[in-house]
């Protein structure tokens, strides 16, 4: 079963140690002090990759197919959700579920990674993460752009 949100509830009325370390944090918080989406994630990310002169931010502009503002951030969200899990809603269902690691992958990021559709049609919206994942990839984005500077200053 997967750990939706309703899930997670019901993990904590039989008590907060029933559930798996990683989700602990996670319950109990407002939801925007849990969750951000995936747009400003990847907003973010670029940001900061431009900023550091981390290798992403100049690979989504020259590798994206739609070079437009929301086409890059799109690209953004591809490398996101490569090793972060991703979280969406499948219209017309309102809640929040996991969306697999395959199916992040195979996915077609759309609107600056607001959207995720599938080769089938399916789509995802509210597309989030945690903000302890975004906190990471900031991290790894920063110590990849040192490791670069370094590289270029040998």
């Amino acid at each position: 079963m997967p750990l939706t949100e309703e899930v997670a509830k019901e993990l904590v009325t039989e008590g907060i140690g029933k559930l798996p370390r990683l989700f602990r944090w996670v319950v109990g918080l407002p939801d925007r002090l849990k969750w951000i989406p995936l747009s400003d994630a990847a907003l973010r990310v670029y940001e900061e990759s431009r900023a550091r002169g981390a290798l992403i931010s100049g690979a989504a502009e020259r590798l994206s197919l739609d070079k437009t503002p929301d086409g890059v951030l799109s690209y953004v969200a591809t490398y996101i959700a490569q090793d972060t899990a991703i979280w969406g809603t499948r219209p017309p269902s309102r809640q929040r579920e996991p969306i697999g690691m395959m199916q992040a992958k195979n996915g077609k990021f759309l609107s600056a990674g607001r959207v995720m559709q599938m080769s089938n049609g399916v789509e995802y919206r509210d597309l989030r993460i945690t903000r302890v994942d975004q906190r990471r990839l900031l991290k790894e984005l920063r110590a990849e752009a040192e490791r670069e500077r370094n590289r270029n200053t040998r």
